[in-house]
């Protein structure tokens, strides 16, 4: 019953999905998967906010395996560097929304 989703369908399911469960899991699960799971429309958000449990090296590895995300969403991590951040956004070439709320270590000047 589930091969007979569509792309869209999958895609749309997929973007519900944390990032490291879509490169851990979900792309294993088969070809059609991995292709979906792949899509730069599942990956136009990436999301932290949620996964408090994913390492630095984890988050890297994320934006080298799908570095054109528009956003980058990363309310309250603390636990990231500050040399993670500017490794993510040298890489992150497309990147349009940035969002760093509630971030204790960034500052704003004012």
């Amino acid at each position: 019953m589930i091969k007979h989703l569509s792309e869209e369908l999958l895609v749309k399911i997929f973007s519900f999905i944390s990032p490291l469960e879509l490169i851990d899991q979900v792309g294993l699960v088969c070809k059609r998967w991995r292709k979906v799971s792949c899509d730069s429309k599942v990956w136009a958000t990436l999301d932290l906010y949620h996964h408090h449990n994913i390492r630095e090296s984890q988050v890297r590895r994320m934006v080298r395996l799908h570095p054109h995300p528009t956003r980058l969403i990363l309310r309250y991590r603390h636990d990231l560097s500050d040399r993670t951040f500017v490794w993510c956004f040298f890489h992150l070439k497309h990147l349009r929304t940035l969002d760093l709320s509630h971030c204790r270590q960034v500052r704003s000047k004012r």
